[in-house]
């Protein structure tokens, strides 16, 4: 079974990278595929969405290697993300709406649990705290 923390890392990348393809198709094209565009508040650009999405890939990338505080930035900007979707939805959410607002809301719960989560053997049961004889 895959750890919290490796799965918290993981949704984290794909829920950042699924902003950034968002905010890249929406730009491309005429039609909106993603709601990047429309995610930002009132009067600022998508750039806002993709700045929050590309900063959850750098800090999910960093919770493999980090402390475990890493995790809270990343639960954070997912919030954000959370936030800034449900604030300026369309009047008829479209699927990638959805996607993101799961991805996001996925990566504040897996992160906060990782980053909460204490380690599974207490200093005395740990396998390496052997006793030494001689």
């Amino acid at each position: 079974m895959a750890r919290v923390s490796t799965a918290a890392g993981i949704v984290g990348i794909f829920a950042g990278l699924w902003g950034v393809v968002c905010y890249t198709l929406s730009c491309s094209s005429s039609l909106a595929s993603c709601p990047a565009m429309s995610a930002a508040p009132p009067g600022v650009s998508g750039t806002v969405y993709a700045v929050l999405a590309g900063l959850l890939v750098l800090s999910s990338l960093v919770t493999f290697v980090g402390p475990k505080s890493v995790f809270y930035a990343s639960a954070l900007l997912g919030l954000l993300i959370d936030v800034s979707e449900v604030m300026n939805y369309a009047d008829i959410a479209s699927g990638p709406f959805y996607v993101t607002l799961v991805l996001a809301t996925l990566s504040v719960i897996l992160g906060l649990l990782s980053a909460r989560r204490g380690t599974a053997f207490s200093e005395q049961l740990h396998p390496m705290n052997l006793p030494v004889f001689g």
